[in-house]
């Protein structure tokens, strides 16, 4: 009779139960993801629960809030920035245009 191979890939204890678990497998208490908020630069857990907690508290509001004001003062700088040069630039062709 013929023996039959053993798959390497198979645990060596013969019974299920005497496996030895992982930490950290598929228990949900162990998740180890965790999500990140840019804009407040905090961490909390990846649940559903706790990243609406966060986005729905005060600090995340005023977080959000205060970003935005920052960047459209950003934009309407570097608009106004945008439109000096161009001002100095017609003037400068202007005076270039009148001294030739």
């Amino acid at each position: 009779p013929k023996r039959a191979k053993s798959n390497s890939k198979t645990m060596s204890t013969p019974y299920p139960s005497q496996q030895q678990k992982k930490k950290g497998g598929n228990e949900p208490w162990r998740n180890k993801e965790r999500h990140y908020c840019a804009i407040c630069n905090a961490w909390m857990g990846s649940d559903r629960q706790s990243i609406l907690l966060h986005e729905n508290g005060k600090k995340h509001r005023e977080a959000v809030e205060a970003d935005l004001k920052k960047r459209r003062d950003d934009k309407a700088k570097k608009e106004k920035d945008q439109s000096d040069l161009e001002k100095v630039f017609a003037q400068v062709n202007a005076a270039a245009a009148a001294g030739s």
